[in-house]
């Protein structure tokens, strides 16, 4: 975990899932692109389902939100 981060960035809920994958599942670019300016580590991230963050993405139908995670670098 980046210790500059907010601790709310790296809160895991039953599922093991940070809020950046409930972002990505639910689709919101916007809440995505924030979470990511605070920690670009947390779209490696594998929630109890073995899914990341961009596995998440990719699964929703926005394609927004897919566009911006393949424009990442070393996602």
């Amino acid at each position: 975990m980046n210790k500059g981060c907010p601790r709310f960035a790296w809160k895991v809920d039953s599922n093991g899932c940070l809020p950046l994958h409930i972002a990505c599942e639910k689709g919101h670019l916007e809440i995505a692109r924030t979470l990511l300016m605070i920690d670009p580590d947390l779209a490696l991230e594998f929630d109890h389902y073995h899914y990341t963050p961009v596995h998440l993405a990719a699964m929703v139908k926005s394609k927004s939100l897919r566009n911006f995670f393949c424009a990442l670098p070393n996602v």
